[in-house]
């Protein structure tokens, strides 16, 4: 062999040696093991797979494959705030985390009724009558999460009595996560929206149970709720994840984490606009006064806002936005499993108040577990389809 030839193949292994070095993931991460979660759906779909577990000893699971053409790294978090920033870090400070270019986050979540919720808020208490309703399956794809309990409580002595609530403050400008902007989410809501994707198709008894509980609504609100057709992606100006370890169920908690999520959007807007994801120890503030539950949507470019609740988005996003972890685009994606509140009826003394047992605790049990099960499906097309359409592109 010549030394042309010595050195014509030593420059194509350096070239492949190069091309390994150089792999870029796109890193996409979900809570629940299953049975099946949105991981293993996306997964499924995965090729070349390998099984990088043994590396990331603090996630619940790890692997690399190919994604139509992309190359990505799966993991599995674990569910709730502590264990998906503990397993962010744990790649954080592996040599995976060099590779990634960005971070894609998929999981379920309990979702409002209707934005801007059902009811206006006290005192007036009007019927919301012109938001459209929320289907169970609907997509919240955002660049910011809240910690719901993260929050100033004091009792007030004088109230009539120590056994009274403690009333609580919001948020502080510490407890919420941004993105330095919303690329990553405006395109992935580009490519729901291309023509060849279709959601997948709502299980039956789901679309039955789902219409009994918007005509017991009808019934006690006076207005007819129509339905979209199919599910519907909502971007990152008019949702945020509120974060929580409470399972929480009922209008009252319905309306702070709308307020909460009114807050967070004001934040991630300023944040946009010096394109930063750092925060300050600051609370926010709305007028000089700190921000009054009893929000006002007409404040945000966006007047439409929806309460999307999960376990998981602080912990990972306040690893990312730490002032020393490299500034790289993310976004999480949330699915609607379950309505955060029941029906409502009016009482003859004008009071309103909500209906658990609007159907049988079996139906319940059912559409919770038809929702969850639905909401996996929905989010994990969304995913599936951006980097579908990322592969139809650059073909």
């Amino acid at each position: 062999m010549n030394n042309g030839s010595v050195s014509l193949l030593l420059l194509v292994a350096l070239f492949l040696v190069g091309i390994n070095c150089t792999t870029k993931y796109s890193l996409i991460l979900g809570a629940s093991r299953g049975p099946p979660s949105e991981i293993h759906i996306v997964k499924a779909a995965t090729k070349n797979l390998t099984d990088i577990s043994a590396s990331l000893l603090f996630c619940d699971g790890a692997w690399t494959g190919n994604l139509f053409g992309s190359r990505v790294l799966l993991a599995l978090t674990g569910v709730g705030a502590e264990h998906s920033s503990t397993c962010m870090l744990n790649i954080l400070s592996s040599t995976h985390f060099n590779h990634v270019t960005e971070i894609v986050f998929l999981g379920t979540s309990g979702i409002s009724p209707i934005p801007n919720g059902i009811l206006h808020a006290a005192p007036a208490c009007a019927v919301n009558k012109r938001s459209i309703p929320h289907r169970i399956g609907d997509v919240c794809i955002s660049t910011t999460s809240v910690n719901w309990g993260c929050k100033f409580c004091q009792w007030n002595s004088s109230d009539p009595s120590a056994c009274q609530f403690p009333e609580c403050g919001l948020p502080t400008r510490n407890c919420i996560f941004s993105a330095a902007s919303a690329s990553l989410a405006q395109e992935v809501l580009a490519a729901v929206k291309e023509p060849a994707f279709s959601w997948p198709r709502q299980n039956e008894t789901l679309v039955k149970l789902t219409n009994q509980f918007w005509e017991q609504m009808g019934k006690a609100t006076g207005r007819s709720y129509e339905l979209p057709p199919t599910p519907r992606a909502v971007g990152p100006t008019e949702c945020v994840e509120a974060t929580s370890w409470v399972y929480w169920k009922g209008m009252p908690w319905e309306k702070y984490c709308l307020a909460i999520t009114a807050q967070a959007l004001k934040v991630q807007e300023q944040q946009w606009a010096t394109n930063a994801s750092t925060v300050s120890d600051e609370p926010y503030a709305h007028n000089g006064k700190q921000h009054d539950p009893h929000w006002d949507p007409s404040a945000l470019k966006s007047q439409a806002v929806s309460c999307f609740s999960a376990m998981e988005g602080t912990g990972w996003m306040m690893v990312l936005t730490h002032p020393k972890v490299q500034k790289l685009p993310f976004v999480n994606i949330r699915g609607g499993s379950d309505y955060d509140h029941s029906p409502l009826y009016r009482h003859r003394g004008g009071t309103w108040h909500e209906m658990p047992g609007w159907t049988s605790k079996e139906n319940l049990q059912m559409m919770n577990q038809l929702g969850y099960n639905y909401a996996k499906q929905t989010t994990s097309a969304v995913v599936l389809q951006l980097f579908h359409t990322r592969a139809t592109n650059f073909a």
